[in-house]
């Protein structure tokens, strides 16, 4: 028997958020029973396209986009739904999924998932075209998934939520990735040369959401505090924006910008504090991974405090200023690490758990709607 194809319709296959958390659970799927295909409507090629085609899964990229505010070409879609009559299930995410299944439901996709990733709150020009851009997700979708409350509560809005229309389904990881060994955190230490220096960790793409600008003004009150201390920026993104705000600052020879990275799981072990300040998301697996490691997390607080698993995650408001955030920070100076990992599993964030609702999901599916 084939296994059922279901396909995921993404920006690109790079290691953001979305796209990580899906290979995840897309690497821990059985792959006999089930396998992901993956439409990516930037038309670019991504770091994961080559893992995905040797798990048996395809990647099919489009044309592009509209514009430069990355509204995709849905039409195209249509155009390749109608030629792949194979796929009976398809999954999109955030604000553009209404009108991706729209397309769908037009072509007679039997099962149309959506999946509420972020949290849209501050007022921009582009966060205002996500709000209107989501206006028909609840038309068209056959199925709501979110990975947090306030996820949820924006994409599909207060009253399906309330009245269980959406599943709950948050961030799941691989957590055997991330337990913390001393041997290794000296080990990755010396490598990056942080000898004993207080040492910041992020991880995040170079976005407005995640708010670099205050974390270099954090960083720089903790430096003016303690003057043996370093930050590590962990991300895609172009780091040439951020460079006058750390000459300004007088921080930019303690700031080190690694880009994008494999061996998140051993930069972890060689911090000391991982600070978050984002504006706002949908269920950061970034502060899952540190907290999983063992790794204090400094976050903000119009974060969904769903993330908050244990007692080594602080949150505070973008309110206070730098220099409050600072002070907090240097509390975990010298504090003894060990892993959360038997936390984060007993709380039902192992990517096995979540693979194994999934898979339990997609057969109620094959069964009870029809797909042949």
């Amino acid at each position: 028997m084939e296994p059922i194809r279901i396909l995921h319709i993404l920006h690109r296959l790079n290691r953001g958020g979305i796209e990580s958390r899906t290979m995840d659970l897309y690497r821990a799927l059985d792959r006999t029973k089930f396998q992901y295909d993956f439409y990516v409507y930037s038309g670019e090629s991504g770091v994961f396209d080559e893992e995905i085609r040797s798990m048996g899964g395809r990647v099919y990229l489009s044309q592009g986009h509209h514009s430069k505010y990355n509204i995709p070409n849905f039409k195209e879609f249509y155009k390749f739904l109608s030629e792949h009559k194979e796929y009976r299930i398809v999954y999109a995410y955030n604000q553009w999924a209404g009108f991706y299944l729209r397309e769908a439901k037009k072509c007679g996709v039997p099962i149309r998932i959506v999946n509420a990733r972020t949290s849209v709150q501050r007022i921009s020009l582009k966060n205002i075209i996500k709000n209107i851009a989501k206006i028909n997700v609840n038309r068209y979708a056959t199925h709501r998934f979110a990975v947090s409350q306030k996820a949820s509560y924006w994409l599909f809005g207060k009253k399906l939520v309330d009245a269980g229309q959406v599943k709950i389904w948050p961030n799941a990881i691989n957590t055997q990735r991330f337990k913390f060994s001393e041997s290794e955190r000296n080990s990755i230490r010396k490598e990056l040369g942080l000898g004993s220096a207080f040492t910041i960790i992020h991880v995040g793409n170079l976005l407005y959401a995640k708010n670099h600008p205050f974390l270099l003004r954090v960083f720089s009150e903790i430096k003016k505090i303690h003057s043996d201390s370093r930050l590590l920026l962990i991300g895609a993104g172009d780091i040439s924006n951020l460079l006058p705000l750390a000459n300004e600052l007088r921080i930019k020879e303690a700031v080190s910008y690694l880009g994008v990275r494999e061996d998140v799981p051993k930069l972890l072990l060689a911090g000391d504090v991982f600070i978050f300040p984002s504006f706002y998301e949908g269920f950061p697996g970034a502060v899952l991974e540190a907290e999983c490691s063992g790794l204090p997390c400094i976050i903000s607080d119009s974060i969904t405090n769903e993330v908050v698993l244990t007692d080594s995650v602080k949150q505070l408001s973008l309110s206070l200023s730098p220099h409050q955030w600072a002070v907090e920070s240097l509390k975990f100076k010298g504090l003894e690490r060990t892993d959360r990992v038997e936390i984060i599993r007993n709380a039902g964030f192992d990517v096995q758990d979540l693979v194994h609702k999934m898979e339990m999901f997609y057969t109620q599916c094959y069964e009870n709607d029809g797909i042949k």
